[in-house]
């Protein structure tokens, strides 16, 4: 999820059984400086992705000890108001001290589970909902160096399925059932 789409979410966004997550709120700042929740923007970024087992066992903990457990409540908030989007970042930032990781902001996490769910093969279509980019496109246009090596696990997939009963001799592939 994006930085503003967390400051958007309330409890009532979490299925905790089904382990999903909708996204469909982001905070905006008026012109005084207030901070307001409104619907997002586009409707590639309004969707429900699924949470892992751990990252949904970690949200209920949280919701656990919460003082604002009503499900109309924000889950990340400052005395019932979404925090400033400067603060994510602090936490991030402490969280990655704390566990004595490479600090990366972020945004560069959204990046790396993007990389990550492509380098194990996951379709560029389910990455793309994920993330909540408009068109595959983007999704593509963003993470093409990912590319190269799937390039290489594609065509040996292609030869494993339509070329493991053929035998290579000098003359030509023999295959049965060709």
């Amino acid at each position: 999820m994006r930085r503003s789409e967390l400051l958007g979410l309330k409890w009532s966004d979490i299925d905790f059984n089904r382990r999903q997550i909708a996204v469909r709120r982001t905070p905006k700042c008026n012109k005084k400086g207030e901070i307001y929740i409104t619907d997002n923007k586009t409707k590639a970024s309004k969707r429900t992705i699924k949470s892992t087992p751990t990252k949904a066992k970690v949200l209920r903990q949280l919701w656990e000890n919460s003082k604002n457990r009503d499900h109309d409540d924000l889950v990340f908030a400052v005395d019932g108001e979404p925090p400033k989007p400067q603060s994510i970042t602090r936490a991030w930032q402490t969280g990655c001290k704390k566990a004595a990781v490479t600090m990366i902001t972020f945004h560069d996490a959204r990046h790396t589970h993007a990389t990550l769910l492509l380098k194990a093969g996951v379709h560029p279509k389910v990455v793309q909902e994920r993330l909540g980019h408009l068109s595959i496109s983007m999704t593509l246009d963003t993470y093409s160096h990912v590319v190269p090596g799937m390039q290489e696990a594609a065509a040996m997939k292609f030869d494993e399925k339509c070329f493991h009963r053929c035998k290579l001799t000098t003359k030509a592939y023999h295959c049965r059932n060709w």
